[in-house]
């Protein structure tokens, strides 16, 4: 993809002054040509040549354009950018409800403009803190080369990312929008780097976690628990009823019984052996612990852990 960027000298020629524009606009508003007037102020955001405090002033003319012609959406459109960009504007006393009711309309949505710059070592961006109307798109970077006497400057209107180099000294930053206008600057502090972010401690896989362990003794415990008593109760039918139930009957009552002891021997031995792994896991964290279950002969379970 490409990237639009212009380095300009800082000694470069200024751009033509705005002021022109302006005027022109409101001459034509003041006639009720607002269309005319309306697609100057367009041409001149275009351009990508203002600052913030000119911008908002070509957004504001824009909305009053927008609503004379009966706009009401575009012009609440134009008055939340002019009012994320200065927030304390207001319109004249005796303004016609026609422009009030979509610029309060705009104030009631309207979120400041909030813009942060993060900087390290080989890189700099600037990240909207507040921006819900996505005005930030790009970056400019006023710099100095290690050695040199003049200043560059860089504008990348579609990444709000530069890439940094040791050799770049940093003057200025800016967020800018998709033309390029100004939206906000400000200096980085002593040639301002991030801190390094300490790495976060490795998370054990889920079954390297003692707590996961654990949670299988419990649920282990539980059915042994189930299983033994449904034995017991196997047990205790097969001796109220050894005289009078038939050799079938006694049978069944006696698979039964062995089935629930199985169950309940496979529970304990599972429940002990999660216990093993649950506490090598606990001693051993944050990392994993060298852990292997194996199953034995019948129902027993094998349990290896180092330290």
């Amino acid at each position: 993809m490409l990237l639009a960027i212009a380095v300009t000298s800082a000694h470069a020629q200024p751009a033509p002054a705005t002021g022109d524009a302006v005027a022109v606009a409101r001459e034509l508003e003041a006639k009720l040509e607002y269309e005319q007037a309306l697609a100057v102020v367009d041409a001149e955001v275009r351009a990508g040549r203002s600052n913030r405090d000119r911008l908002a002033e070509l957004y504001l003319l824009a909305g009053r354009l927008a609503a004379g012609l009966d706009r009401a959406r575009d012009a609440e459109t134009h008055f939340a950018a002019a009012l994320a960009l200065r927030p304390l504007l207001t319109l004249p006393e005796g303004t016609s409800p026609k422009l009030t009711a979509p610029f309060e309309t705009a104030r009631a949505r309207s979120v400041p403009l909030d813009v942060r710059v993060i900087a390290t070592s080989d890189q700099i961006s600037v990240q909207p803190v507040a921006d819900p109307l996505g005005l930030v798109t790009g970056i400019g970077v006023r710099f100095r080369r290690r050695g040199a006497v003049e200043a560059d400057s860089v504008r990348e209107l579609t990444s709000r990312r530069f890439a940094r180099t040791p050799e770049l000294h940093i003057l200025e930053v800016r967020a800018l929008d998709r033309h390029g206008n100004e939206l906000w600057s400000g200096a980085l502090a002593a040639d301002q780097v991030a801190p390094a972010v300490a790495p976060s401690p490795h998370s054990p896989a889920f079954f390297a976690r003692w707590s996961t362990w654990a949670v299988v003794t419990g649920v282990a415990l539980s059915a042994g628990g189930i299983a033994a008593w449904r034995f017991d109760a196997a047990q205790n039918q097969f001796d109220r009823e050894r005289g009078t139930a038939t050799f079938t009957e006694l049978e069944a009552i006696e698979a039964r019984g062995d089935r629930w002891g199985l169950a309940a021997n496979i529970s304990f031995g599972v429940a002990a052996a999660s216990a093993v792994v649950s506490i090598i896991c606990f001693v051993r964290r944050p990392g994993e612990a060298a852990v292997t279950v194996t199953t034995g002969p019948g129902a027993g379970l094998g349990v290896a852990g180092s330290f």
